[in-house]
Formats: structure tokens, C-alpha cells, sequence
């Protein structure tokens, strides 16, 4: 089975992009309450891997009634020009020992860093 990839684009390194939404939904479609899920993280790496701090922008629950997850993008994340990237939102409400444990990953977003002409603003 194929994975869930969503292609959102190309950027110049040093870009800082608008941010990633994601709804959270379940096999039906339904969105998910995420009221519960007190814990969210965004992890992302290099296609093949770059040693350089990714996913160290801010993510938070905006909207938990709906589902709503937000990723604001920090300059590291697209820092290293030619090169691939995947990104993946998790939430979860307990430890996963737990008989009420739930953990959930967003679709995989796939993006690429290029080398734009001259320096990036600071």
C-alpha cells in the first residue's frame, strides 16, 4: 500500500513558508476531538538524512473540537538547499502502556529545498 503523501512544493532555502494545517480525521472521514490528546510533536527528516536541527518550529492543537493541528515553520527546516524532506504531525493522549493510549500521525507531507539566487533576508 502505497503511503499518504502529500507534495507541498519546493522552497528557496532560508524560506520560512505559511504554515502547515492539518485536520486529523478518522478511517470514516469524521474529524477527531482532540481535547484529549494533550501531546503533539512535529518530526522531520532529510531524504537521505542532512545533520542539521529540523522541526524545531512551534506546533500546537488550534482548533481540538475540529481536529486542528498547526506547524509554524522555523528557518532550520528549510536551511540545506538540494535536498528532500518529510514531515509528519503526531498527537496522542496517553502512554502507549496504557489500555487508553491513542496515537495518531498526519499524512506524510514530502517538500524539497532549493538554492535561490543570493542570500535569503534575514
Amino acid at each position: 500500500m502505497p503511503e499518504p503523501i502529500v507534495d507541498i512544493g519546493d522552497f528557496a532555502a532560508g524560506a520560512v513558508p505559511p504554515p502547515i494545517i492539518h485536520t486529523f480525521t478518522d478511517f470514516n472521514g469524521v474529524v477527531v476531538d482532540l481535547t484529549t490528546f494533550p501531546t503533539v510533536t512535529v518530526q522531520i527528516e532529510a531524504v537521505p538524512g542532512v545533520p542539521v536541527a529540523l522541526g524545531s518550529g512551534q506546533v500546537q492543537i488550534t482548533d481540538d473540537l475540529v481536529g486542528e493541528v498547526t506547524y509554524w515553520w522555523h528557518p532550520n527546516d528549510m536551511a540545506t538547499a538540494n535536498s528532500e524532506y518529510r514531515l509528519q504531525i503526531w498527537v496522542w493522549n496517553d502512554l502507549p502502556t496504557s489500555p487508553t493510549a491513542r496515537r495518531y500521525e498526519s499524512d506524510l507531507y514530502r517538500y524539497r529545498v532549493y538554492d535561490g539566487p543570493g542570500v535569503a533576508p534575514s
